[in-house]
Formats: C-alpha cells, sequence, structure tokens
C-alpha cells in the first residue's frame, strides 16, 4: 500500500471519529446519551391527556432545555402502558396512576416513585348508549361493560358499581383498551365503558344525542412520575433537573392559565373550549407525602376483598417512594 492511500485511510477515519462525537456520545449508563446540543436526554412514556399538561408546557417554554435536557416521548393511551414501556427499558421516566403501582407492589415491583405531579376529583366516568335502555345508574344492571384491567379504568369501575349497589354478578365484564372500549361503544358491540379522556370526548361526538354518562367525584386520582431504581440510582443530577423543570411548569400553569390551556390544546385532542370547561378540576403541584401511600393502600385492600389478587396483606408500599431528590428542588 502507497503513502497516498495510506493518507486517505487516515483522513477517513479521523472524519468517521470526528463526526461521531459530534453527533452523540454515549456516556455508558444504560439510556443515557448526551446529544450534540450537550443535554442530557430522556425518553419519557406518557399519554395525551390534560393531565399531563406541565410535560407540554415545559416542553414548549424551553424549560427542560433551561436546565440541560432534551425529552423525547412515546405516547401511550394508558398508565398501564407507560409502566410497562418503562419496565421494558424503551422509557427512562413513566407517567403512572395508583393502580398498576398498587398491582406491581404485590409482586415486588423496582420502580421509585419521585413525586406526584397532579391530582383531580376523578379521572373516569361511565359512558353509555341510551339505546341500549340505559338512563340511570341502575340501568346498568344486566349489561356489558368494558374496561382496562389493571387501570384505574378497572378500579372506578367496580368502586362505581359498589357504591351504586350493583354486584359484579348482575354486569359483563369486558378487558378492552382505550381505543378499543371507544369503537366497541360506538358500534354497539358494549352497552357501557368505563374509560378516561380523552375518549369520553370522542364518544360523545361519535354518539351525539344517544350519549349518556355517570360519574363519582369520591374516587379521586393522582398521577406520579415513576422511574426504575437501577436507574434512579445511576441519575440522580439529571432527574433532578428534570422534577425542577416540571415544578417551573406547574407554576407557569398557576400563573398562565388561558395560555396553558392554548399549550395543551396544541399538543393533545382536547378543543380549547372543553378545556376552558374542565380545566379548574386539576391541582397541578410537585409533591410526594402521605396521600400517595394512603391512596395506594385503600386500592390494594380494595384487591384483597375483591379478591382480584391472592396475597392476604397490603404490601409496604413505602418501598416505592423516593423522596430523595424532590427534596432537593
Amino acid at each position: 500500500m502507497n503513502k497516498k492511500n495510506i493518507s486517505l485511510i487516515v483522513i477517513l477515519s479521523l472524519i468517521v471519529i470526528i463526526s461521531s462525537i459530534f453527533i452523540f456520545k454515549q456516556t455508558g449508563v444504560t439510556g443515557e446519551v448526551v446529544k450534540e446540543s450537550g443535554n442530557d436526554y430522556f425518553m419519557l412514556a406518557h399519554g395525551k391527556w390534560v393531565l399531563t399538561a406541565p410535560v407540554f408546557v415545559a416542553q414548549e417554554k424551553g424549560f427542560f432545555n433551561d436546565f440541560g435536557l432534551d425529552v423525547e416521548y412515546k405516547y401511550f393511551t394508558s398508565g398501564r402502558d407507560d409502566l410497562q414501556a418503562l419496565l421494558g427499558g424503551s422509557a427512562d421516566i413513566a407517567t403512572v396512576a395508583e393502580p398498576p403501582l398498587v398491582f406491581g407492589g404485590f409482586n415486588n415491583l423496582q420502580v421509585d416513585i419521585l413525586a406526584t405531579f397532579v391530582k383531580i376529583p376523578t379521572h373516569e366516568k361511565i359512558a353509555a348508549r341510551k339505546d341500549k335502555g340505559i338512563n340511570s345508574v341502575q340501568d346498568l344492571k344486566g349489561k356489558k361493560i368494558a374496561t382496562l384491567f389493571g387501570t384505574r379504568g378497572e378500579y372506578f369501575t367496580k368502586k362505581f358499581l359498589e357504591y351504586n349497589n350493583i354486584s359484579l354478578e348482575e354486569v359483563e365484564l369486558i378487558n378492552l383498551k382505550a381505543p378499543e372500549m371507544v369503537t366497541a361503544l360506538v358500534r354497539g358491540d358494549v352497552d357501557a365503558v368505563g374509560v378516561w379522556e380523552p375518549n369520553l370526548n370522542q364518544l360523545k361526538k361519535e354518539l351525539k344525542d344517544n350519549y349518556i354518562e355517570f360519574e363519582d367525584a369520591d374516587i379521586p386520582m393522582t398521577f406520579s412520575f415513576v422511574t426504575r431504581k437501577d436507574y434512579t440510582d445511576k441519575n440522580q443530577d439529571k432527574l433532578i433537573r428534570f422534577l425542577k423543570a416540571i415544578k417551573k411548569a406547574n407554576e407557569y400553569i398557576v400563573s398562565n392559565k388561558e395560555e396553558s390551556i392554548l399549550i395543551v390544546s396544541k399538543y393533545t385532542y382536547f378543543d380549547e373550549e372543553f378545556l376552558r370547561d374542565t380545566w379548574n378540576d386539576y391541582t397541578f403541584e410537585l409533591y410526594l407525602d402521605e396521600s400517595v401511600i394512603n391512596y395506594m393502600n385503600i386500592q390494594a385492600q380494595w384487591a384483597i376483598d375483591s379478591e382480584i389478587v391472592a396475597e392476604q396483606e397490603i404490601p409496604d408500599y413505602n418501598y416505592m417512594i423516593y423522596d430523595g431528590l424532590i427534596k432537593q428542588i
């Protein structure tokens, strides 16, 4: 090989190396990539819900970038699916309500709850078709009702029936994902569904005057950020900065209601009028206290009493609470 060819090979090799460094740098921590912007990278699993308004606001207003973060998203239609993405390694942080964590606790689920970022009196409703003879709650007896098992949807649906003195033997429950519930109710394959937004809004538009809904404000819900325990241990500083960005977004939401509504409308399926009508139902606040454990304990006892799980003792969910980060913001 002559000197000219050797020089060409050396030059080409240097170009490849420099280009690789310029595009991205692997840091040695699983899932962590520092991009050419110099920011740290996150993959966040969440849904296009009003609940996740702080994420949309942080992205739109550049708060993630302010704290040296690049955040990308995987969108799902339930918190259970968010959690599955997290456990499968395709997401670094997930947004989750209590039930998937409650059920996971019976199997020693290895996740950390970093912070709760929103609470609402109730998130789900029973949506039904009037032409199925449903005009009151008691008309649900003998009907076919779909919900998503292992989620807040199942918990809400069963507690709603219990509160209204309708036994599970008096209805037929079917396990469907949220988009499937919408299709099934519109087609008339089921009589009612226990579901959440944006599916409720879609059903109202599809069924029009044939639509009826029932709700119960005594089943409150919180939504939290969770990570795998091994990820938390290796990414403390990055996670603190993430929580700081969310805190800034929550504060912005409180002070700038109208602009926040416009941002959420841009990123989700909801129109501005719907958001204005329902906005005050949500409390956007970053915290982590005993109320999270209390909600989980209530739902765990319900799972035991309903024989949904074989275990007879409530797990000690305190092992999931990781308050070391939120205390630093």
